[in-house]
């Protein structure tokens, strides 16, 4: 139903049936990892962990969030009415939001997971959706040109190893969690280097660095199996080089920008897209090409 719900957004055309589709297409550019056979059944409770991302940190219509928009669609984008989870599990109506700004892996192992605990009862009757955003904050560090980027990206799969083995302690949640978790994206379009953002500052020599943190956190997922949820792929071409049409990730039918001037966090199309692409590693349902109306 929610595949035939969002072809049903593409506009009809006059083409004759043997021509090229002309419907959505799947995002091949997006390889988010989903375990398998891990759908939830009949999820009791909705929990955010996670830094500014999640927080909305420099987002003021807070509706347009990607956590609102995920939990229900109230302000609803056109030809996106029911991707939400209540549309998917009317009783998904215990959320638990810890999330702060500038939030690292630190402090979310330190501060989050204890405010957690202190909000829950544990054990927690009934499967549990935990979401979070969180790593950014930490390779930021790897801009500083005396860190050692690589050390530091070792550091914070440990530490996501950390938080996912907390969360996957069967005495906490004794009926199952299901976790997605986001890697890093970052603004250049994987150049390393914009006028805009960061002062000028060039990291093209870090950018290989990011890319195997998430190729290693993919990884991760797969070993103790949870979702990593590709924010990278899904938001490539859409940074501060989206009106190149030389750059290999330009989408000439939607060059547009999904972060907001200070290069870091989601804007309005932005927090929708992250909502499209938790909705769809949790309802395990393929992400496909639909432009907003």
């Amino acid at each position: 139903m929610l595949l035939l719900a969002l072809l049903a957004c593409a506009d009809p055309t006059d083409e004759p049936a043997d021509s090229a589709p002309t419907g959505p297409q799947e995002e091949a550019d997006v390889l988010t990892y989903v375990p398998p056979s891990y759908t939830p059944q009949a999820p009791q409770r909705l929990v955010f962990l996670g830094d500014s991302i999640t927080a909305g940190e420099g987002e003021n219509d807070w509706d347009l969030l990607y956590k609102e928009l995920l939990q229900e669609n109230v302000r609803r984008w056109r030809g996106f009415d029911d991707i939400d989870l209540e549309s998917v599990w009317p009783d998904l109506t215990d959320v638990v939001d810890v999330s702060r700004a500038g939030a690292t892996t630190d402090t979310l192992l330190s501060s989050q997971l204890p405010r957690l605990e202190e909000q829950l009862t544990f054990p927690a009757v009934g499967e549990t959706i935990v979401v979070f955003t969180v790593g950014g904050n930490d390779l930021q560090a790897a801009l500083v040109p005396t860190s050692d980027p690589v050390e530091l990206a070792n550091a914070v799969l440990d530490k996501v190893g950390d938080i996912v083995a907390w969360l996957q302690d069967p005495a906490r949640f004794p009926d199952g969690v299901h976790i997605y978790a986001t890697n890093v994206y970052e603004p250049t379009d994987g150049t390393g280097q914009h006028p805009d953002c960061f002062y000028g500052i060039s990291y093209t020599d870090r950018i290989p660095v990011l890319e195997d943190y998430n190729d290693r956190l993919r990884q991760l997922g797969e070993d103790m199996g949870f979702s990593v949820v590709d924010l990278r792929g899904h938001f490539l071409g859409h940074g501060y080089y989206r009106n190149d049409p030389t750059h290999p990730a330009f989408h000439g039918d939607d060059p547009t920008l999904w972060l907001l001037e200070d290069c870091i966090h989601p804007n309005k199309r932005g927090h929708h897209e992250v909502r499209r692409l938790f909705f769809h590693a949790i309802t395990d349902t393929p992400l496909m090409h639909v432009l907003p109306q």
